[in-house]
């Protein structure tokens, strides 16, 4: 078992810039702290992949016609298009974007980014606007699911594609399809707000109204291979090993046996939680000056406590790290995990389990800079290929009111936003996600189907929402004995 210092002895350690850093992320502010400016590498045509970017290419090696990291996104567009400025938008955020025209090579038994000279570029359309309404809708459906499922040859081609479907001369379906090597949530958010400009400009006659983009995904890739070393990454070697050491596997109770090989089948069941929930949340977040991400990290921990009947939980959480302003506007992967190790031992209160919760959050923060893969490494533990190294379960909390969240807005098209389509895939064991949409939230669970059954996770899910409601009405009663089962 690990121990953990108190917030406050972790305070009184940190430099006056890191809890600077500190104040400003339990405020809820994202400023980063003066800096040099990433530099631009030398125009050679190839850079080395992030550290991110290498674990999704060791991924696409070992199974090159997986489309698990697929990321589909489908806009309903309707009233009148005009298909060359549609066309032309794309051209012109490929040609911003190197990250859009890069492939992946091996150099010197390294793999690299190779960013492809501008080529031209032609948007596939496909008119079912000639199908009876049943067969249209029938065959739309079809053809969103395969463009979602079909594999990247990351090797040989740009890692996106972009389909249109016509359904009538006023309607038509956008499915823009990208691997996840090549961007991110947040990137989504950008090529979206991007592509909306451009064709507006494009559509009254205007220039891209974008100013140029300050450094390339490449540029950041260099940057951080060279910060990557010396004093400050044997410090965030040190902390992590201490952190994790002596870490013991989630032991969740499965309906078969784990497969020997990891797999990633996998479906997406969606709940909502009750509005009320969210006043709750917010009060509770006031009494204790936690996040709700916290609380509602909190609620799960205790889940997967009372499931796996293990003290020591530990879940991995995605971070956007884009701290610094000339990356805020770029397409490409940045996010990473880091890896967050609670001690549930001694049944405390839910109140108690908070600040654990917290405590633990911030040192995570505070020490993100080492990239997971690094993390991997550094632990140096046999490979178990029946499961994710360091963590099985992933949670995530976001809440689109705080992002410029959207389609944009297409000219005079009503456009939306149809979401993600699923690829019937799964990254872990378990994906938790909450996202809060107005005054509800709703729940994604991703899981392993080789490991789980739908009724299983319904019946999670049930659970969770009757442990969050008891922890919010009554935070001091103890984990153990917080209520699963309705009355």
């Amino acid at each position: 078992m690990y121990t953990i210092e108190s917030l406050e002895e972790k305070r009184t350690k940190l430099s006056a810039e890191k809890l600077a850093l500190l104040r400003k992320r339990l405020r809820g502010e994202v400023e980063p702290t003066e800096h040099e400016t990433i530099p631009c590498r030398p125009n050679d045509g190839h850079a080395p992949l992030t550290s991110s970017q290498a674990r999704l290419w060791f991924l696409f090696e070992w199974d090159p016609d997986s489309p698990t990291y697929n990321e589909s996104n489908v806009t309903r567009l309707k009233g009148l298009l005009n298909l060359k400025a549609l066309e032309a938008a794309f051209i012109e955020l490929a040609r911003r974007h190197q990250i859009l025209r890069t492939i992946y090579q091996v150099m010197d038994e390294k793999p690299v980014q190779v960013m492809a000279p501008f080529m031209t570029w032609t948007l596939l359309t496909i008119d079912l606007s000639g199908l009876p309404a049943a067969m249209r809708e029938a065959e739309e459906h079809r053809l969103v699911k395969e463009e979602a499922q079909r594999p990247f040859n990351l090797r040989q081609t740009w890692p996106w594609r972009a389909v249109l479907v016509r359904l009538s001369e006023k309607e038509h379906v956008l499915v823009v399809t990208q691997h996840h090597i090549s961007c991110d949530g947040w990137s989504i958010v950008v090529r979206n707000n991007e592509l909306a400009a451009l064709y507006t400009a494009f559509v009254e006659g205007r220039p891209s109204p974008l100013p140029e983009l300050p450094v390339q995904y490449a540029d950041f890739a260099c940057w951080q291979q060279e910060r990557l070393q010396g004093p400050a990454l044997e410090a965030l070697q040190t902390y992590w090993r201490q952190k994790l050491n002596g870490l013991i596997p989630l032991q969740l109770p499965t309906d078969r046996p784990r497969p020997p090989m990891m797999t990633s089948n996998g479906k997406m069941q969606l709940t909502a939680s009750p509005s009320h929930f969210t006043l709750a949340l917010k009060s509770l977040s006031q009494q204790e000056q936690v996040t709700g991400f916290v609380i509602t990290l909190a609620v799960f921990k205790v889940l997967l406590y009372r499931y796996a009947r293990q003290t020591d939980i530990v879940v991995g959480t995605p971070v956007a790290n884009r701290d610094r302003p000339e990356l805020e506007g770029l397409i490409g992967f940045f996010v990473d995990s880091i890896i967050l190790r609670t001690d549930l031992s001694g049944n405390p209160t839910f109140r108690e389990l908070l600040h654990r919760v917290r405590q633990v959050t911030l040192e995570a923060h505070l020490h993100k800079d080492l990239p997971v893969e690094h993390i991997i490494t550094e632990m140096r533990t046999k490979r178990d290929t029946s499961r994710n190294p360091l963590f099985q379960v992933l949670f995530t909390w976001q809440d689109w009111q705080q992002m410029h969240q959207g389609t944009g807005n297409f000219c005079d098209l009503e456009s939306e936003d149809m979401g993600r389509t699923p690829t019937d895939t799964a990254k872990f064991d378990l994906t938790f996600s909450m996202e809060k949409s107005g005054e509800v939230f709703v729940c994604a669970w991703e899981y392993n189907t080789d490991l789980f059954d739908q009724e299983t996770i319904v019946r999670m899910s049930k659970h969770f929402e009757t442990l969050l409601g008891a922890a919010l009405s009554n935070p001091d009663q103890r984990i153990g004995e917080l209520p699963l089962l309705t009355d």
